[in-house]
């Protein structure tokens, strides 16, 4: 027993903040199924799950990577990730272009507003794993 509590420990702020974003995201799916019709309720998802979807393609294994490299340099990684947090700047007009033209195209009872909201929503709670694995490769969480 003494071995998952520390375990626990160990990996507090992960597990929390896992627990966080899982907590954030039922909560507003339960609110928003509430709030909306069907068919909204239907656009909305479908946003989520392509705008989730196109964020995996612009991954490019960087989090994995940023983990790596901090836990090899140390505190010295600060420069790695400016350079990750440039190349995810660097591509997030394409991440956002595409799931937005990729949504007109075969889906184009959506709204533009909606689209590019829940892109947003996406790609701010992605990039937030940029500084999740940092601290993890340098275990000060």
């Amino acid at each position: 027993m003494s071995r998952l509590i520390r375990i626990f420990s160990d990996n507090k702020h992960l597990i929390l903040s896992g627990l966080a974003e899982r907590l954030f995201f039922f909560f507003i799916f339960l609110i928003i199924a509430r709030q909306y019709a069907t068919n909204q309720y239907g656009e909305i998802i479908t946003v989520f799950s392509l705008a989730n979807i196109f964020i995996i393609f612009f991954d490019f294994g960087l989090p994995a990577l940023l983990q790596k490299e901090v836990s090899l340099s140390g505190r010295k990684a600060s420069g790695f990730l400016s350079n990750v947090m440039l190349i995810s700047i660097a591509f997030f007009p394409i991440y956002i272009l595409s799931v937005y033209f990729y949504c007109l195209v075969f889906y184009e009872s959506i709204p533009s507003e909606l689209i590019i909201i829940i892109a947003l929503t996406v790609y701010f709670f992605f990039s937030w794993q940029y500084f999740q694995q940092s601290s993890v490769g340098i275990r000060t969480f």
